[in-house]
């Protein structure tokens, strides 16, 4: 026999009587006057910011990475770090066909830009991820020549945008659609295209581009997104202090070095008859301009105070920044690096941390790379679907049902100690908690690629090994010793062995 459920009834209270809600459980539920109000952003997110801060945001983060070193580099090491190669592998059953189309998309790629040279589909990539990072989204335009031969144009998203006074798109082809910071869409949020302004003002003419024929990339962080925030957008402000920060530091520091010595006298000021300090090469009479009189100091030049008057000389000593201030700057850049997803350690010093710690560091540089990576693979599949589409129309690529059935591979991950890592590797794969075609993919190598590469190569050394054994009369053992060296860890290589019977197919009894 089951017991009934429990009736849960909320309108009630308790022995009491009714007891009204309240933000007793969470302090942060409660504001109060002991600390600053936080702004109210129960809204969507494309009313927590409107056009002219999207705009700020994408000016400031430009700023940034132009005027600010240590952002400059770090945004580029990603980059180049999650896309110096990122190969097209097909991995359908057409063998014969997927190498036609690997090789079209390979040659594709050197003039698949509008633009033509040098923009080609390695600079698009870690424009990608470059542009994501600093402004925030990145629209890509799938067009043609006259030909009707595909190509790509990117538009720089400052000229995305809708008048405040536009939400419903009147005329054209998103009548009736809702606009979001220049992005229209229906009743379900689904982008149905993007409005593209002559003037980032938004004062110019515009065109409205179908969703089919472009797409704009990011990475979002909420569900209700139209727009994407750069990277740089919640430490922008550290990066701002620390930039002005030492500028003022600097100018003090210049300041500072100007002044060579400090006279001390009872007048506070230069005594009469006496001049200024003045280069050796500088006149030692007044000039009619100023009618100021200098003074040559020269190596060994004496300078006599009279005593016990509290006059003297001394040195202006400069001992800013302070080791408090570098530490409080330090602290600040490390947190600002954490905003744009990569660590301080591994890309300004790297000395600080070492073994275990720093393969810590080493993983989660990895993650984002391996994020990275992941936004380039949506853009890439869009686009070579798109591309492979039209070399079938134009007959340069036989039709096949399973053209889109691709994989990528990008770079190797990064490591910290490469010996340790293929170690572990080796480890795993002996004790099948580990597979060889991730073992191969973390180097940047592609499986099927490298296994069939490997075949080739053992079937060229059994070759050249039977005919050095069989014109020196030794085996076929010694022969590969003379192909292929000892190890460092002393094995031998050997020979390929033939497959056992349990390997082999039965037979039919």
């Amino acid at each position: 026999m089951s017991v009934a459920p429990y009736k849960v009834n909320i309108r009630r209270g308790n022995s009491a009587g009714w007891a009204p809600s309240n933000n007793s459980q969470y302090r942060a539920a409660a504001q109060s006057n002991e600390r600053q109000s936080t702004p109210n952003l129960s809204f969507d997110s494309y009313r927590n910011i409107n056009r002219i801060g999207i705009n700020q945001l994408q000016n400031i983060g430009k700023f940034i990475f132009s005027n600010f070193g240590a952002v400059h580099g770090g945004v580029l090491e990603q980059a180049e770090l999650s896309v110096g190669h990122f190969i097209p592998q097909f991995v359908g059953r057409d063998k014969e066909w997927g190498r036609l189309a690997e090789r079209q998309l390979m040659e594709w790629d050197r003039i698949m830009d509008v633009r033509g040279w040098p923009y080609d589909g390695n600079t698009y990539r870690k424009g990608l991820i470059t542009t994501c990072r600093v402004v925030g989204d990145h629209l890509t335009i799938l067009t043609e020549n006259k030909d009707g031969y595909p190509l790509v144009q990117v538009v720089g998203t400052h000229r995305i945008g809708s008048r405040s006074d536009e939400t419903i798109a009147k005329g054209g082809p998103f009548d009736g659609a809702n606009l979001i910071h220049g992005v229209a869409s229906d009743e379900y949020g689904r982008v149905l295209g993007y409005r593209l302004y002559s003037d980032s003002l938004l004062i110019g003419d515009y065109v409205d581009v179908s969703a089919e024929d472009a797409f704009l990339m990011g990475f979002p962080e909420f569900c209700d997104q139209y727009r994407f925030m750069s990277s740089l957008a919640s430490c922008a402000c550290d990066w701002q202090d620390v930039f002005e920060r030492r500028k003022f530091e600097l100018l003090a520091q210049k300041l500072g070095a100007s002044i060579a010595l400090i006279e001390e006298n009872e007048a506070g000021e230069p005594l009469p008859g006496q001049g200024s300090v003045a280069r050796p090469s500088a006149s030692t009479t007044p000039t009619s301009e100023t009618g100021i009189a200098t003074e040559l100091i020269e190596g060994g030049t004496i300078r006599y105070i009279r005593s016990n008057t509290g006059s003297g000389l001394k040195e202006l000593r400069l001992d800013r920044p302070g080791a408090n201030s570098r530490a409080f700057e330090e602290d600040v850049i490390r947190g600002a690096f954490k905003g744009m997803e990569w660590d301080v350690d591994f890309s300004l010093d790297p000395s600080k941390v070492g073994g275990a710690s720093m393969r810590v560091v080493v993983e989660k540089i990895n993650t984002t790379i391996r994020k990275n990576q992941q936004l380039v693979e949506k853009a890439m599949r869009r686009i070579h679907g798109w591309a492979i589409s039209k070399f079938i129309k134009l007959g340069i690529l036989p039709p096949n049902d399973e053209w889109y059935m691709w994989e990528y591979q990008g770079p190797g991950e990064v490591t910290a100690d490469r010996k340790y890592d293929s170690d572990v590797d080796i480890q795993e794969i002996n004790q099948r908690i580990g597979t060889r075609k991730k073992s191969i993919a973390r180097r940047g190598g592609f499986y099927e690629d490298v296994r069939s590469q490997t075949k080739q190569e053992a079937d060229d050394d059994l070759t050249d090994a039977s005919e050095i054994a069989k014109k020196h009369g030794i085996s076929i053992q010694e022969a590969l010793v003379v192909l292929r060296p000892p190890t460092p860890n002393g094995n031998l290589p050997q020979p390929p062995q033939e497959a056992s019977n349990v390997d082999k197919p039965a037979v039919g009894k």
